[in-house]
């Protein structure tokens, strides 16, 4: 039983740090999988990436949250080395006669928090890792008390939705997941507004998708189906994984589900163009240039490719969201080369030397069927970029040369090719050649 991790709390939809010190890469697929715990230090720095691109999200406490599950589990090599200290001094001790063990007096009962707001406050300014079921615990007591409390009902249903993943495909795996779904439709329920938040809507999504999962798996086949529905209303737009997974079999079986499968390609398509279309409404355009050797040792520049629409992706190879959506670009040059897309990466990579880095580049390209010129990025291009947050960073420039839309962090193929199809549109409205 394999389930998703809320878009919130994966790289797939956030991105990696700038690289500072090469690192093993996680092997993962990001948006298809959950994090494993020896991938901390990679889900650490996602989490950093979310709370620098919305500080003021509402559901910040689940990022908190987050990172001291992330903290917990370094914490264990740490309370393994404090536990053989403290064997150390008390065989010492013994030793010499003592009659009291060595080592600082046990901490005294701390009292449980009495209101929401205390707990999630205590887990902002932590003083070790929580327990993350003693947590859940006191915050469901609180929660009968305080039922509207928006960032509480987040921070619930974040928590059912870890300890589902490190459940695993158990029967307690699956009843944490429904108590998720179960905390998602009391937020909306109490919250009407959340529901405007695109945030609060994409972890909605892929809660409801692992609902429906776990109602597939309790044999309510037609439930699973109504909360599949839901689950694409708010916005969940892995349709691949939907046809796919093994879960959903008994689902797909159903005589309506031909239908839904149009609709929902319909109604994925449909979101994005509404999140586009905000996000090219909000976008103060900006300049960009370059002029680069690309990995051929060729010359690549923006003024090569004048009047063409272009998608300008700054990645790594050692970024696993940057080659997730590495498919997604070879798939568009393809099918929009012809219309007037060009395509061009440029790789910030680790190594410091060029030559070695060339090297990296030059074999994952050819590995993956990468069939646009790709050029190690210099620091005067990367400058350009105002407010530069992550890997991958992708820029959207349109025929007349500005960059119309900045993306932080790797984006599903409806998103891409829409920004495509909306771009090529204007263009041809203009007249414009290539």
């Amino acid at each position: 039983m394999r389930r998703l991790a809320p878009a919130l709390l994966l790289m797939a939809a956030v991105g990696c740090s700038q690289p500072t010190a090469p690192v093993p890469s996680t092997t993962s697929t990001p948006g298809t999988g959950t994090a494993a715990p020896t991938e901390s230090k990679a889900a650490a720095q996602a989490a950093d990436e979310v709370a620098r691109q919305d500080p003021a999200a509402p559901a910040k406490e689940m990022i908190d949250e987050i990172k001291e599950e992330i903290a917990q589990e370094v914490a264990k090599e740490e309370e393994e080395e404090m536990i053989e200290e403290v064997a150390e001094k008390v065989a010492e001790a013994e030793a010499k006669g003592a009659t009291e063990p060595a080592g600082d007096p046990a901490p005294a009962d701390e009292e449980d928090p009495k209101s929401v707001d205390e707990l999630l406050g205590s887990l902002r300014n932590p003083n070790g890792p929580p327990d993350i079921n003693k947590v859940a615990s006191q915050l469901e007591k609180l929660l009968e008390k305080e039922p509207e409390h928006l960032d509480g009902t987040l921070t619930m249903a974040n928590i059912e939705q870890i300890r589902g993943r490190q459940a695993g495909g158990t029967e307690a795996g699956k009843e944490h997941f429904l108590k998720s779904g179960s905390y998602v439709r009391k937020l909306f329920k109490a919250n009407a507004d959340a529901a405007n938040n695109p945030q609060i809507r994409g972890f909605a999504g892929v809660v409801m998708y692992n609902l429906a999962c776990a109602e597939a798996l309790d044999n309510r086949a037609a439930d699973s189906f109504a909360t599949l529905k839901e689950a694409v209303g708010y916005g969940f737009n892995d349709l691949g994984q939907m046809l796919k997974d093994e879960d959903l079999a008994a689902v797909r079986q159903l005589p309506e589900w031909a239908g839904f499968e149009t609709e929902a390609k319909a109604l994925v398509k449909a979101a994005a163009q509404k999140e586009i279309d905000s996000l090219l409404a909000a976008n103060e355009p900006f300049d960009f240039n370059f002029e680069l050797d690309d990995i051929g040792g060729k010359k690549v520049s923006k003024a090569d490719f004048a009047g063409k629409v272009m998608i300008v992706d700054i990645w790594g190879t050692w970024c696993p969201p940057c080659r997730a959506e590495i498919p997604h670009f070879v798939e568009l040059d393809k099918q929009f080369k012809e219309k007037g897309l060009q395509i061009v990466g440029l790789n910030k990579e680790r190594s410091a030397d060029a030559d070695e880095a060339v090297k990296t580049v030059k074999e994952f390209c050819d590995q993956n069927g990468v069939t646009y010129p790709c050029a190690l990025i210099s620091d005067a291009v990367m400058e350009q970029v105002p407010d530069f947050q992550g890997f991958p960073t992708t820029l959207f420039i349109d025929h007349t040369g500005k960059v119309r839309l900045k993306v932080v962090g790797a984006r599903g193929p409806e998103f891409l090719q829409g920004v495509v199809e909306t771009l090529l549109a204007e263009k041809a409205a203009t007249g414009t050649s290539n």
